[in-house]
């Protein structure tokens, strides 16, 4: 099963309930923004969640930037993270 969690900003973190479900995960595909703020903040997540493997998007900024930009499949990009751990 894989989720999808929109945090709303680079310096927000979970709340109680969502740590506690991504503690739980086998794997964490974590993509943040991929610019200067994004790249600080990798080391935060992945001290918090060692099941987490940072999955950055490989054309522009965000996922949701490629899907627009450029038609990224967002699903096959998914996949590739999952096959990959």
């Amino acid at each position: 099963m894989v989720c999808s969690i929109a945090l709303g900003g680079v310096s927000k973190k979970p709340d109680a309930k969502t740590h506690n479900y991504l503690k739980q995960a086998s794997l964490i595909l974590l993509s943040l923004d991929f610019d200067d703020a994004g790249k600080k903040k990798y080391s935060f997540w992945m001290t918090l969640y060692p099941n987490l493997r940072p999955w950055p998007s490989p054309f522009c900024k965000s996922p949701g930037d490629a899907a627009q930009v450029i038609s990224m499949n967002i699903a096959n990009w998914i996949r590739a993270g999952l096959s990959t751990s």
